[in-house]
């Protein structure tokens, strides 16, 4: 099969993650892959198979005012139709909403299956009425529309009827590193440093249980606009001792199976990888059960624990419990990796695959996570 694969950048971030690790899978398995992407190959922070072929199209930029703007999208739409013309795909998949929308009007009138995916709980997001009625007209225009919760599967349904709407999560690789029980104390979170993430109340409900543990410390990775609030926030609760913005780091694994504790802090999500990829190294984890993603995951008190959405008691109070019971934390890091039976790299190009067999016949209808088990799971392959 032939595969176009569309985003905007491979720059750090969740799902562009995603859209490497599934290249790299396709193309592992002999598929022929073309990852585009508007920005530069440059700017690529995730290793790509040197058998895909990367096309970077350079054409990132800020925009500044209405005409500024339409001629920027024609410019990117034109080069994009070009490129995607001239690989001749059996199919093209676009990540990410305004990408999603870009890609649609780009390949209009071309003889070729388009999916878009949205990465994110689109409910919870803010996004310019503009693109929310682009949206409504263009979406329902795609042969399929991926989504990564059940969660979020009846407001697809909404945007792009006609039995087009497919549940496909995130995938998680197998670990590089195993984690084990060795004493750290040391609770590691891992996101953009965004509202959306939820580090202020991270901070906060750690300040509350600093003084109980002092031996404990909290580390966050990544980076994003509010660094500065959060080392503000930091320095305020003097805790500047205790928590540590640490980055963005290639190689997540290494905290991971060196924290005592994982915690997801989110208010909204899409299907976290941070989380999933901390499970499947064997952490014991803590998340909100914000909207969509993480009560799809965690099976509470079993393979992690699950608190309200911006509850700074609530969280602090998991936290503390588990920071004083080694042994709920090795009974919950032991349950964890079975993230890796439901959500691992090989079921999940089975779930992709059964979204190109359905393409491949003469009607598109909806299909859960459920009800892919039953289709077939090789790919329809072009010669």
């Amino acid at each position: 099969m032939r595969l176009a694969l569309i985003i905007s950048t491979l720059k750090a971030g969740g799902a562009e993650r995603v859209m490497a690790t599934l290249a790299n899978a396709w193309v592992k398995r002999g598929d022929c892959v073309t990852l585009i992407t508007l920005g530069s190959v440059d700017d690529d922070f995730y290793p790509l198979d040197s058998r895909v072929h990367r096309i970077g199209l350079n054409l990132v930029k800020n925009t500044y005012g209405v005409f500024d703007r339409f001629h920027t999208f024609c410019r990117r739409a034109s080069a994009l139709r070009h490129s995607v013309g001239a690989t001749d795909p059996s199919v093209v998949i676009s990540f990410v909403n305004r990408t999603n929308l870009l890609t649609q009007v780009a390949t209009w009138g071309l003889p070729l299956p388009v999916i878009v995916s949205e990465r994110n709980d689109p409910r919870e997001e803010s996004s310019p009425l503009s693109m929310r009625l682009l949206r409504r007209v263009l979406y329902p225009q795609a042969d399929a529309v991926v989504v990564q919760t059940n969660s979020v599967l009846a407001w697809a349904k909404k945007v792009a009827p006609k039995g087009r709407s497919v549940v496909i999560p995130n995938p998680v690789g197998h670990p590089k590193k195993i984690w084990a029980p060795t004493g750290q104390q040391k609770i590691v979170a891992i996101g953009r440093l965004n509202r959306q993430k939820g580090f202020d109340v991270l901070i906060e409900a750690f300040a509350k249980i600093a003084p109980l543990h002092p031996h404990w410390t909290l580390d966050i990775y990544g980076e994003g606009p509010e660094r500065l609030s959060l080392e503000l926030m930091i320095q305020n609760l003097r805790l500047t001792d205790r928590v540590m913005l640490r980055g963005i780091i290639s190689d997540i694994s290494s905290p991971l199976v060196e924290a005592g504790l994982f915690v997801m802090p989110s208010r909204y999500e899409g299907f976290p990888n941070a989380l999933l990829e901390a499970m499947a190294c064997g952490c014991p984890v803590i998340s909100t059960d914000c909207p969509s993603g993480p009560a799809e995951i965690i099976r509470m008190n079993y393979d992690g624990w699950l608190v309200p959405p911006d509850d700074v008691n609530a969280l602090a109070n998991s936290m503390s419990f588990l920071v004083n019971s080694a042994a709920d934390r090795q009974r919950l890091g032991a349950n964890a990796s079975t993230v890796l039976d439901r959500f691992g790299i090989d079921r999940i190009l089975e779930l992709w695959d059964g979204l190109f067999h359905q393409l491949s016949g003469s009607g598109h209808p909806a299909m859960t996570v459920s009800d892919v088990k039953t289709k077939p799971t090789t790919s329809t392959r072009a010669a």
